[in-house]
């Protein structure tokens, strides 16, 4: 029998160890890519969404961040110094992040649209309105076009801020990305009860929420033993309660809302009529 350092000696086998060799470093840098850029998304999502949007154009110039677009001609390495040290004379403040959460950034912004779940729509949007009206329970902590409840963000125009994959993913991991105008606050009165609701305002002496009821509450702050932010959204995931198709169906309807409930349309079209 050969021994391992002969049969590696042989031309065919030698080619064979190499290509196999080759074939399983890549696949680790592959899959090691892949967990980057996701990373890099949860990051993006947490830090530069607020300045720059979800689709990484916002704040003018030309700017979009997730097509390679920049004001000044920028390597990866520029980048990474970008966030994680601002740029000074600009309104890009540092970012706390390592190094390596920075590259991971930079990784996610390089893959940027390239997902084709990107602008994908495959529900139905009526059966969607159904879903969202009804078994899906939306109405509880959303409203649309006034109908429904403030306990939530409104979502009359989430369509146009939103694209296809990211209402999915708000749907089945609600905990994935949370804008801070949309977190939940816990207050602990000085008697001891307790009143969660979404933050609207706050200065020196008082808070101002909406909680679960639909109710507008103004709390001053020398009433209260505690005040805090919930980490986690208060929405349960659909995952397991809607079928996949159900769920297309509600990111379809969610998708198509720009703005303009139909009674709106309906009036500007009669008025053009005239």
């Amino acid at each position: 029998m050969a021994c391992p350092r002969r049969l590696i000696r042989e031309p065919g086998l030698a080619r064979w160890f190499t290509l196999s060799l080759s074939f399983v470093l890549s696949m680790a840098a592959f899959a090691q890519d892949g967990e980057s850029v996701q990373e890099g998304e949860r990051l993006f999502r947490a830090n530069c969404v607020f300045c720059h949007g979800p689709e990484g154009k916002s704040g003018g110039g030309g700017v979009n961040l997730l097509q390679g677009k920049f004001k000044r001609p920028s390597s990866d390495a520029d980048i990474v110094n970008y966030i994680r040290n601002g740029i000074p004379g600009t309104a890009m403040d540092k970012v706390n992040v390592t190094q390596e959460q920075a590259r991971d950034i930079v990784q996610f912004m390089r893959a940027g649209t390239n997902s084709p779940l990107t602008n994908e729509i495959t529900g139905d949007a009526a059966r969607g309105k159904t879903m969202f009206d009804g078994k899906g329970g939306c109405l509880k902590c959303h409203a649309i076009h006034g109908s429904g409840s403030h306990f939530g963000p409104d979502l009359s125009n989430i369509g146009a801020i939103r694209k296809p994959v990211e209402l999915e993913r708000s749907i089945v991991d609600p905990d994935a990305e949370i804008a801070p105008e949309n977190r939940i606050v816990q207050v602990v009165l000085r008697d001891g009860s307790e009143i969660a609701g979404r933050r609207l305002n706050q200065d020196t002496f008082t808070i101002q929420i909406i909680d679960a009821k639909d109710h507008l509450r103004t709390l001053e702050r020398s009433d209260l033993r505690d005040a805090r932010l919930i980490v986690k959204s208060p929405m349960p995931s659909a995952e397991g309660r809607l079928t996949d198709g159900e769920i297309s169906d509600l990111v379809a309807y969610l998708a198509n809302l720009k703005g303009h409930s139909e009674e709106t349309k309906q009036s500007h079209s009669g008025e053009a009529k005239e």
